[in-house]
């Protein structure tokens, strides 16, 4: 079963899928991103019919992968979700790339353990109160050799990718920064075709 914003769904219906979609993004910052600095009716009016287009041109998926401190939100994604008629799929994680500027500080002093255990309960309970749970898990590295900080997430990504079964994407800032990624997943016992 894949997860997303409006319940589970056998990969044979996922049809043509669009693998990495941003419907909507927020760049401010972990330190200054909140819930409510926008308009969720004025994003949903702007989004739909793009993804209406989207789905008349034959796409019936969107992974939509933006972890929550970059602008993540799952009731606006159900929402455009049922309006359109495509399947949206949301993430969990924490994206380490763009000089770090999306990492919260709980990040910054919680073990990899600690940080796999947010991402599970997201993929076991849903995120907040919603009941919607994500379908992968986001993160993020800038260049190689990667920086403790971006070695934890991704770290805690493997962990929760291990214990969820849900699949790891990674923007990724070159191919030795991919190698060192794929390293750290089997260390934790994680294949690369999870990634």
């Amino acid at each position: 079963q894949v997860h997303t914003v409006t319940g589970p769904l056998a990969p044979d219906r996922l049809g043509t899928t669009l693998m990495h979609e941003h419907v909507l993004v927020d760049f401010s910052g972990a330190a200054e991103w909140k819930p409510g600095r926008y308009d969720p009716d004025e994003a949903f009016a702007i989004a739909l019919p793009h993804l209406k287009e989207l789905r008349a041109a034959g796409c019936r998926t969107l992974v939509e992968p933006t972890p929550e401190h970059i602008g993540r939100d799952a009731p606006l994604l159900r929402r455009l979700s049922r309006a359109s008629g495509l399947n949206i799929v949301c993430a969990t994680g924490i994206y380490g790339a763009a000089n770090h500027k999306f990492i919260p500080a709980f990040a910054q002093t919680e073990t990899a353990e600690q940080l796999a255990a947010r991402y599970v309960q997201e993929a076991q309970r849903g995120i907040g109160s919603t009941g919607i749970r994500p379908g992968l898990i986001k993160t993020g590295v800038n260049q190689a050799p990667l920086p403790e900080i971006e070695r934890k997430l991704v770290r805690a990504a493997a962990l929760a990718c291990k214990a969820t079964g849900l699949p790891v994407a990674s923007h990724t800032g070159s191919g030795a920064a991919a190698l060192e990624q794929l390293a750290i997943l089997a260390a934790a016992g994680v294949s690369a075709r999870a990634f």
